[in-house]
């Protein structure tokens, strides 16, 4: 019985080649050497095999030859496995890609591939199967064919080339390839595929063929059959729009007085006087031991007494609802920037004016707000708490050394300064899709959720979602829309809304919070729309959506 060494990494192992009649083939000896390499060598790990025998100087051998006709007794063979061969070929052949058919697995994660394409240096057509993120290390199976191989096919419907699926059973998931060949020359390479969340395999055939410089080339690809159901003209029944509280008016507030126009002056009995020269700066402002409105009014200040004065004391006053004047904390400083001022003097700070001099001078007042009825969206919104009149009247005294006061009032104002809709388009030059919003009158701020729809964005026609208040921009593609439909399934029921618990937002004390669903048909396995919920300490909002179809 001829023996042959067969050599490979750190492995050395004499096989026999059985006697019979007729002869093994190559093939059958390297099914022999895989096996007993499987046992012996330590290195050979489950993902490898080997795909082919060379002599000990580099001839390959044929798989269909006798083995006793082209391996001599006692010869020292090299066989070659298959990631190493396989490492070698895409090196060397530049191959091109033709169609790649993938299906995401929601259940492991794990997609599922499989691969046409061509090796123009040797005019190969190859077949890759694959699990997982593609790599070239990581296919489960390759092939090869040549122009004589696939011309030696007679059939004239269709044979299968190889296929791969689940270890535990066929039913999780499955890939499999098989030719198309017909009496009219007609050749191509099918291609199945399911993952374990598909509710059916994708299918999608390739047509190639001989081009002029005589090697294969792509004639045409088509979808069979699609592995998630495609949409359907039906009509959607969007859940009831629900909308509680009251809303923020987006007109009609008090036009504000421009201190550039109109003179606001001081009523004095001190040679101090004060002219207003700047719009009053409201802010509120909270922590854990309170809630205050801040009013801050930058003036000019002039001496017109020959000799010098000082003022010592400052005082602020807010005009309530109930007509009253309330007194404030008040600070002295001076304005640093639109948005910024240093006040951090005393209202009691001694302030020197030579004779006939002028300065300028920002006083703040720091009026106490109810802390139980405050709570602002964003913490320290630039208006005039709703506890207060608008306009807001704040009255500012100032007293010289000698006892005598000069007052002005001056008013602060609220603008329609929350966005719309048509604000938010403008100011960005963009047109919504759909606009959610919910409004807080206590605060007088506005929840909003923007939603544009972007045709080709990354190569794929998206919906992104702001939820400014978690500072996210989601968006929604095709791999979502399959990955929600099949987590909504799992769930069973008929027309579901199944809560995208990853989006949903909340602060800290749960008054303001925001909620995503998703619309899900049982009978067509789809996600065809959005449902959102805004919540603010006086409204709540309830909105829905459909989904644009070239999403999907």
């Amino acid at each position: 019985m001829p023996r042959i060494k067969v050599v490979w990494n750190d492995t050395k192992l004499v096989v026999p080649i059985q006697s019979s009649n007729p002869p093994p083939t190559i093939n059958k000896v390297l099914q022999d050497i895989s096996v007993r390499f499987r046992k012996y060598a330590k290195d050979l790990d489950d993902d490898n095999y080997f795909i082919e025998l060379r002599t000990s100087d580099g001839f390959l051998l044929e798989k269909n030859d006798p083995a006793t006709d082209v391996i001599g007794d006692g010869e020292t063979i090299i066989p070659v496995d298959y990631k190493t061969w396989f490492m070698k070929f895409k090196e060397e052949s530049s191959l091109e890609n033709w169609l790649q058919v993938t299906r995401s697995d929601f259940v492991d994660d794990k997609p599922k591939w499989i691969q046409v394409g061509h090796a123009p240096k040797t005019n190969q057509i190859y077949i890759e199967f694959g699990e997982g993120l593609y790599d070239a290390t990581k296919s489960i199976k390759f092939h090869v064919f040549d122009e004589e191989t696939i011309n030696s096919l007679s059939f004239t419907s269709k044979e299968l080339i190889d296929s791969i699926k689940s270890n535990i059973n066929e039913d999780q998931w499955h890939a499999s390839a098989h030719f198309i060949t017909s009496s009219t020359g007609r050749r191509a390479i099918e291609l199945i595929i399911k993952s374990m969340s598909d509710p059916q395999p994708q299918v999608e055939v390739i047509e190639f063929g001989i081009g002029p410089d005589g090697k294969f080339e792509v004639n045409n690809s088509m979808v069979i059959q699609e592995a998630m159901l495609p949409p359907v003209d039906m009509h959607y029944k969007l859940p009831k729009k629900v909308r509680k509280g009251p809303v923020l008016k987006e007109d009609g507030y008090p036009a504000p007085v421009d201190p550039t126009k109109e003179v606001i002056e001081s009523i004095d009995e001190s040679p101090i006087h004060l002219q207003q020269i700047g719009k009053v700066f409201p802010e509120q402002s909270w922590n854990y031991s309170g809630a205050w409105q801040i009013l801050t009014t930058e003036f000019r200040v002039t001496n017109n007494s020959h000799s010098p004065l000082s003022i010592v004391q400052i005082e602020s006053e807010i005009l309530s609802k109930s007509g009253e004047w309330q007194p404030a904390l008040t600070y002295s400083g001076s304005k640093r920037s639109e948005f910024y001022y240093e006040t951090n003097s005393e209202a009691d700070a001694i302030i020197r004016l030579g004779a006939q001099s002028v300065i300028k001078l920002a006083i703040k007042a720091k009026y106490t707000l109810d802390y139980t009825k405050y709570k602002s969206l964003t913490g320290g919104p630039r208006r005039v708490h709703s506890s207060l009149p608008n306009p807001c009247s704040i009255r500012y005294t100032v007293r010289d050394q000698e006892g005598k006061k000069s007052s002005i009032v001056v008013q602060a104002f609220n603008s329609a300064s929350f966005p719309t809709q048509t604000s938010y388009e403008a100011d960005r030059k963009v047109k919504l899709f759909y606009w959610i919003q919910c409004d807080d009158v206590e605060s007088e701020e506005r929840m909003y959720i923007p939603i544009e729809h972007k045709p080709g964005w990354t190569n794929q026609n998206v919906l992104e979602i702001w939820i400014k208040e978690a500072s996210r921009k989601p968006f929604i593609d095709a791999e979502t829309l399959k990955r929600w439909a099949w987590l909504a399934s799992k769930e069973g029921g008929g027309n579901e809304q199944f809560e995208l618990k990853d989006w949903n937002w909340e602060d800290s004390s749960g008054t303001y919070a925001i909620k995503f669903f998703a619309l899900f048909s049982k009978k067509e396995r789809k996600i065809y729309g959005m449902k959102v919920t805004l919540k603010t300490k006086t409204g709540f909002v309830e909105d829905s959506f459909l989904l644009p179809k070239d999403i999907y």
